[in-house]
């Protein structure tokens, strides 16, 4: 009798396990089919397992990646050469990496998956900050094969889209293209570089969370408690590309307030390939919607966009940039560093791009005159290059803190040299993610931002501001006497 009781608590047991699993796979975002059914949470990503009845070989393995967006996988593809990374969520140069911290496998073939350590709570202590997951790619794109529509409808309001655009013939030239309303890739502002400020602009993708805003913000942009100052005594600003899942507007309000820029990274971070340009609207513009009617915001000052995973939608992404009054888009990564060529200053899409300069594309084949190009410079390391900083391997994940602050304070100061040798705008664009995956790499970006803030030509701006430089070049003393008025502490706060 004992051991008939103790069968059937066993058999309790197993089918309550059973259950337990079940209901967990029934509230899970998404979920991969197969022989064990694997669970993985919203916004998390997971490697593509091949499929050999299609020909895939085991070769073929991390070039493609899925993201559960709203209970929907999106499929993604590397660009040519790249492989998929889960633990930085990003297609980088080398190898795939499509196993988490542990070691432990995810998705390592065709048959067998274990759930990516992307769905995997933060450290502890980052555990509150964690309410966004960061997707974006480093200098690589990726092509959507599934797609989504945006939440919001997108509406004229005030700013009508002009005439449609021209395209000159030929290519770029200094006597076809001249400031301040056109600048060719490759030209270089005309003035004195020596004598010139040396700009740089800090930005974040995605969301705006109340804990990221006390964790790394708040401190850094609104009491300035670290004591950065432009060489004209006006705070600091840094730009937000924003998406508006988990956005908390209230943080937003603070920041804008605070006269921070804020542009566009789409409503529903994705713009599916094959999409027709009006819902390429809805996603750009929905972000500009967005934010005049939570945070009251100028529509005439939400005038940037980077795309989502740095994917470019050719011809018709630029088309709804230029006909909705957008001054600049920063998509376009640039390499040419990784071969012993300069970085790229700021230039204006008046001229189509040869596909040579264009590493990420499909690059616009038509002219968007006016419309600025904000390119991302490669940042390099002993290992690769990348456009964002968070997709280049820095530390290990295994390093504690204090060895990760140093790292990257290296990693900052090693690629501050270079773009100031060059006084080509230095660009720090990143998620605020980077911060919660290695603990001490905010703290090593707010050691170089103290320590090149010594420098009296050195100036933390918006791409806006950076963009107003470069329609009307002057010296470093000039700028300090208010020679530009968005840089000015009265004109660069809404």
């Amino acid at each position: 009798k004992k051991t008939k009781t103790s069968s059937i608590m066993s058999s309790k047991l197993v089918i309550l396990a059973m259950l337990a699993s079940f209901i967990q796979i029934l509230r899970a975002d998404c979920v991969i089919e197969g022989a064990t059914p694997i669970s993985v949470t919203e916004n998390a990503s997971v490697c593509v397992p091949i499929d050999p009845s299609k020909g895939e070989t085991e070769q073929q393995f991390g070039n493609k990646f899925q993201i559960c967006l709203n209970s929907t996988f999106q499929v993604f593809e590397c660009n040519e050469g790249m492989k998929y990374d889960v633990v930085s969520a990003d297609c980088r140069q080398g190898p795939h990496r499509c196993q988490g911290d542990d070691g432990n496998s995810t998705l390592t073939s065709s048959t067998q998956a274990t759930e990516s350590n992307a769905t995997s709570p933060p450290p502890a202590s980052a555990a509150a900050a964690a309410t966004t997951t960061s997707t974006s790619t480093s200098t690589s794109s990726v092509k959507a094969t599934t797609t989504k529509k945006a939440n919001v409808t997108s509406k004229p309001g005030n700013m009508n889209e002009p005439s449609p655009v021209v395209v000159p013939l030929g290519t770029c030239t200094s006597d076809k293209c001249k400031p301040p309303h056109c600048s060719c890739l490759n030209a270089k502002p005309n003035i004195d570089l020596s004598k010139a400020p040396m700009m740089v602009m800090l930005t974040f993708d995605d969301a705006v969370t109340a804990a990221y805003m006390d964790a790394f913000y708040r401190d850094l942009l609104v009491d300035n408690r670290h004591s950065l100052r432009n060489p004209n005594n006006c705070s600091i600003k840094a730009t937000f590309f924003l998406s508006a899942a988990n956005t908390d507007y209230k943080q937003v309000r603070i920041l804008y307030d605070n006269g921070n820029e804020f542009a566009s990274h789409t409503v529903n971070h994705i713009l599916p390939d094959g999409g027709t340009k009006e819902e390429y609207k809805e996603e750009i513009v929905g972000i500009r919607e967005l934010l005049v009617s939570e945070v009251m915001a100028d529509e005439t000052k939400v005038v940037g966009y980077r795309a989502p995973f740095l994917k470019l939608a050719g011809n018709q992404m630029f088309q709804v940039l230029h006909g909705n009054n957008f001054r600049y888009d920063s998509s376009i990564s640039n390499i040419e560093r990784k071969k012993g060529k300069s970085h790229l200053w700021p230039f204006t899409l008046d001229f189509p791009i040869p596909q040579e300069n264009c590493p990420n594309g499909p690059c616009p084949t038509e002219s968007f005159p006016g419309l600025w190009e904000v390119p991302l410079n490669a940042y390099t390391t002993d290992e690769g290059h990348c456009a964002m900083i968070d997709a280049c391997i820095v530390a290990n994940t295994t390093d504690d803190k204090e060895v990760v602050r140093e790292k990257y304070r290296q990693f900052f100061k090693q690629n501050f040299k270079a773009f100031y040798s060059e006084k080509v705008p230095m660009h720090i664009f990143t998620h605020s993610s980077l911060f919660l995956r290695h603990q001490g790499s905010f703290e090593a970006l707010v050691d170089c931002m103290k320590e090149i803030n010594d420098l009296p030509e050195v100036w933390f701006l918006t791409p806006s501001q950076v963009l107003d430089w470069m329609k009307t070049p002057v010296s470093n003393d000039d700028a300090i006497k208010g020679a530009i008025p968005s840089w000015t502490c009265q004109d660069s706060v809404h």
